[in-house]
């Protein structure tokens, strides 16, 4: 649909060229029988046969095409526009139609506008219908800390406002704010040519900006101004030709300080305190640089009492923000235009003109200042004294709460009210080489690297806190040790008849003290574990190294070695065999029989299961350690990646799509359900670190459904995702 509505065709009938009012009028005069029809038709020009129709009520819906929702609807919807702009989310025309069509799908009226959206001109139509309700505005953006004051700030604002403003006269109250004038006087529209695509004047503007404070008393009296430059040094120049008694002053950065406010203070209010008699009260924003003791001093002095407004409602309780500064700047704008036009040379307000123009400017708004002022302390509940002008502006205000739609949609517009930041980050450096980039991937394997690193770190920490704790118990192993007498009797004792050897990538010795009793009296103290040359010897597989091997379950039969004194499990020849074991007979008469042995298992029987482990146990506990890190990674492979959790670790299946170097893989990874492993619908593939990858799976074996199953390893020990 265009624009605009199609015009009427020359010749055609005309339709109704009279006044609601009118037919009321003509109806009445004929239901009455006072005149005839006819006579009416031809007083007041309307149709005879509308009037006969309207005296029989006949026709009485409206001509045309009728409305789609009823009136109890359009109600709702009023109601919800008018919810979402108090609580500063107000709807576009654009939106009104999705609201709209939202309310048809879900009632199952989606069949009354085509294509199930509301059109330009019904939404037209339903503001014209509605105007005594609703209007559009545009809109001033205002920020969140701002939108979330409350009614509490207020009403204790108020509170101590009312024991502020006892027995003081409107023209002894007086507000202060400080505005700044730019150097751009905005856009405004002009006449161009159609379709001309960048419309644009030719005009020199800047950002620049010049601070003046303004002050105003409550019986509508505006004091000098007092203009602050944005210099290290003032001109004679910048104080010529301005308004009368005005002040000027400069700053490094252009604004108001703590030295420039009190050289404002006591240039400009002194002497307006000093003509007045009794209490005087002066309202402003609470900024630091507006208070200090001297200023505090020189209040007590002349009965002058300081109240500051609540913080972040200046746009609604400071009397000049309210109703002076916006036609001043309105004002301005068309004087800085004309300024422009007039010396296209200046790429800015030059300073020696300013004073000029701001002496013009409060000529332009004389005429209305005293108006205004009065009405900003009216509008902001000071004089005269009215809270419920501020209190009814804000949303969660009692008198106010009086909303009937949804009350979801009202929780949803209180939240969207107050802040609700994203969570910030913890942010690292990166040393890059100048001019080269780098890629998300790059970062986390950058951070995974770092993560190692300290995880070794903690390591060595742990190995050099254990050494320290072995040393200090071999200290004091002479000392008698101290053991409660009914447990020393239940306590079994414990030789060790071996030599104890740790890998230095294990820390489970950290906290020595726990593993060797508390009745140990004759060890031998001249042997120290953590130097012993045979550890050097210890095959260790390293967490560095890169690859990973399967162990042959049938070719690689457990053995003992008497070399590395480990203990290494064989695969029985038969499960019924009797398990072998070896007793100390020096140990045979000892006086308790819960004695225990801790020996080198270099020279023993190699280890059977007992007759209550059955064969399918231990081969399955085989099974279970076939996998271990040997074999080098390849394309294709199965692997079980472990990702480190903030509690808890969990671990997925994935298979390997491509090596990227020797550190890292893109790994494709598989759902968990019952054991049974599937790819997702959207496919999840992630870098991998080497270092994550937990074991290498075999190959799978393929279920009915495309489900893959591993036969080779016992997930229940991992948090299979």
């Amino acid at each position: 649909m265009g624009g605009s509505r199609s015009r009427r065709v020359l010749g055609s009938r005309s339709y109704k060229n009279y006044s609601a009012q009118m037919l009321d009028t003509a109806v009445d005069l004929v239901s009455r029988k006072i005149i005839s029809s006819l006579e009416a038709s031809k007083q007041f020009l309307i149709p005879r046969r509308t009037i006969d129709n309207k005296v029989k009520k006949k026709h009485p819906k409206k001509p045309g095409a009728q409305q789609r929702l009823t009136a109890a609807e359009e109600l709702d919807i009023i109601k919800v526009l008018t919810a979402a702009a108090d609580f500063g989310s107000p709807v576009s025309r654009l939106e009104l139609r999705l609201i709209v069509r939202t309310y048809l799908n879900k009632n199952n009226k989606g069949h009354l506008f085509k294509h199930n959206l509301p059109g330009k001109w019904w939404v037209k139509n339903f503001l014209n219908r509605h105007k005594e309700m609703l209007t559009e505005r545009a809109v001033q953006n205002i920020k969140r800390v701002r939108a979330s004051t409350n009614t509490d700030d207020f009403e204790n604002y108020f509170e101590n406002l009312r024991k502020s403003l006892d027995k003081i006269p409107a023209k002894n109250i007086l507000n202060y704010d400080e505005t700044n004038l730019s150097d751009n006087p905005g856009s405004t529209k002009c006449i161009f040519k159609r379709k001309v695509k960048y419309p644009e004047r030719i005009m020199n503007t800047s950002k620049g900006n010049i601070s003046i404070m303004f002050a105003a008393t409550a019986d509508g009296t505006l004091l000098p101004t007092y203009t602050v430059y944005k210099a290290e040094h003032l001109w004679t120049t910048w104080c010529e030709n301005g308004p009368g008694k005005a002040r000027y002053n400069r700053s490094k950065s252009g604004w108001f300080d703590s030295t420039v406010f009190q050289d404002w203070f006591n240039s400009v209010i002194i002497p307006w305190a000093d003509k007045l008699d009794g209490p005087k009260l002066i309202i402003g924003d609470n900024l630091s640089s507006h208070l200090n003791i001297d200023i505090v001093s020189k209040c007590e002095e002349r009965n002058i009492r300081f109240t500051f407004l609540p913080p972040n409602s200046t746009h609604i309780s400071q009397p000049l923000d309210v109703a002076f500064f916006g036609p001043l700047k309105r004002k301005w704008r068309d004087i800085l235009t004309q300024y422009k036009i007039h010396n296209p040379a200046e790429p800015q307000i030059n300073k020696a003109h300013f004073p000029m123009l701001l002496k013009s400017l409060l000529e332009a708004i004389e005429i209305n200042s005293k108006a205004n002022i009065c009405a900003g302390f009216k509008a902001t509940g000071i004089v005269p004294f009215n809270p419920q002008t501020i209190l009814r502006k804000i949303p969660d205000y009692e008198e106010q709460n009086n909303y009937t739609i949804d009350t979801a949609l009202l929780d949803y517009l209180k939240a969207n009210r107050t802040a609700n930041p994203l969570q910030k980050l913890r942010n690292k450096k990166l040393n890059i080489t100048p001019g080269k980039s780098i890629s998300s991937q790059e970062v986390q394997l950058f951070m995974t690297k770092k993560k190692s690193k300290l995880s070794r770190e903690t390591n060595r920490s742990n190995i050099n806190e254990a050494q320290q704790t072995f040393l200090d118990l071999e200290t004091n192993l002479d000392a008698e040790p101290v053991i409660d007498e009914p447990n020393s009797k239940t306590r079994p004792k414990v030789t060790i008849l071996s030599e104890v050897r740790f890998s230095p990538y294990n820390c489970a010795y950290a906290d020595l003290t726990k593993m060797l009793p508390q009745n140990l009296k004759k060890v031998d103290k001249s042997y120290n574990i953590f130097k012993s040359e045979s550890k050097e010897n210890l095959p260790v597989i390293q967490p560095e190294e890169e690859f990973l091997e399967y162990i042959d379950y049938e070719n690689q039969m457990p053995s003992t070695s008497a070399d590395n004194k480990r203990l290494i499990l064989k695969k029985p020849e038969s499960c019924n065999a009797k398990k072998k074991i070896k007793r100390d007979n020096s140990d045979d008469n000892s006086e308790n029989s819960d004695s225990y042995s801790l020996r080198d298992t270099s020279e023993d029987e190699c280890f059977i299961p007992s007759e209550s482990e059955s064969c399918e146990d231990f081969e399955e506990q085989n099974v279970q350690n076939t996998v271990k890190k040997c074999e080098t990674l390849r394309i294709d492979s199965y692997v079980l990646v472990k990702f480190c959790g903030p509690k808890t670790n969990k671990y997925y299946v994935g298979k390997v799509l491509d090596i990227i170097d020797d550190s890292g893989m893109y790994v494709k990874f598989m759902r968990n359900r019952k054991e049974e492993f599937y790819w997702p619908h959207i496919d999840d593939i992630s870098y991998t670190v080497k270092s994550d990858i937990e074991i290498i799976l075999g190959i799978p074996h393929e279920g009915r459904r495309g489900t893959l199953r591993f036969d080779c390893i016992d997930f229940s020990k991992y948090n299979v995702q």
